[in-house]
């Protein structure tokens, strides 16, 4: 079993959906190409939360990569790089005009960490629905 979560933070409101694909896609092929990093598309959540303070939004965006099961593989170097390539994707796909957010934006932040499930807790369940809760 391995997993990473992904939230997209500080985005404005007024995103569209296809442009958060977008967003996803391009730090999807940032992950899924450094072959360390050893996660599949289908081990990999992304949240992209509502930044409900308005004034803030699309100043700031913030990316963390987090839950990522430690590995002796992912070393902090190997962390380091893909916070850094993140980033660096972002940043060029702004250049090149894709997203309109990148306009009003003044800083880009990533951060990649890891979990070791030994020494955390973590449950898992594949299934669809309980009753009773």
């Amino acid at each position: 079993m391995d997993m990473a979560i992904v939230n997209v933070k500080g985005l404005p409101e007024e995103l569209r959906e296809d442009e958060l694909e977008d967003l996803r896609q391009v730090i999807l092929r940032e992950i899924l190409k450094d072959e360390r990093v050893k996660l599949k598309e289908e081990n990999i959540t992304f949240f992209f939360p509502l930044d409900r303070m308005k004034k803030s939004s699309g100043k700031e965006i913030i990316v963390e990569v987090e839950k990522l099961f430690k590995r002796a593989e992912r070393t902090p170097g190997v962390l380091e790089c893909l916070a850094h390539n993140i980033k660096t994707a972002l940043i060029e796909a702004s250049e090149k005009g894709l997203y309109s957010i990148f306009k009003t934006t003044i800083k880009i932040k990533c951060f990649v960490e890891t979990f070791d499930p030994d020494e955390s807790g973590f449950s898992e369940t594949t299934r669809g629905c309980w009753v009773g809760m």
